[in-house]
């Protein structure tokens, strides 16, 4: 990105396509397929998926790298599945004796994998529900028909 040229991101593909993402009025970026087609040439429909995969993290990553993640996973696991927070401080203040997992394979662990959903649903709390009125004669008015 260089907005003194342009102000729009060039995302280059792994076909060596270059895709323009041109910056909106409000600030945000976005892809006009319309505009990327040649005029001449009736090109055909391609879709695009903006979605990040396991997969597709972990050929960022080297195999000894992927396995330290799958080990804070299991630990992770195995000590009643903390915050992400708190596994970090367990990890820097070496609460765990003889511990294989580096903070590093913590992080590492979150940019795979993403946050773990099971630790997620277990501390989410539900808010505070409604309360339904109760119905008291003093409320309404009593007309009296005559």
């Amino acid at each position: 990105m260089d907005t003194d040229v342009e102000p729009a991101l060039c995302v280059h593909c792994a076909d060596g396509s270059v895709m323009k993402l041109s910056e909106y009025k409000t600030g945000l970026y976005y892809h006009d397929n319309a505009a990327a087609a040649p005029k001449s040439i009736v090109a055909p429909v391609i879709d695009y998926s903006f979605v990040t995969t396991v997969a597709g993290n972990n050929k960022l990553c080297t195999r000894r790298e992927i396995e330290g993640a799958n080990k804070a996973r299991e630990l992770s696991k195995k000590i009643g599945r903390p915050s992400q927070q708190q596994f970090e401080k367990i990890l820097i203040k070496n609460l765990i004796r003889n511990c294989p997992v580096t903070i590093n394979d913590a992080k590492r662990a979150l940019l795979i994998y993403g946050p773990n959903v099971a630790a997620l649903k277990g501390n989410t709390t539900k808010g505070p529900t409604k309360l339904v009125p109760t119905f008291t004669p003093y409320n309404y008015q009593i007309l009296s028909v005559t």
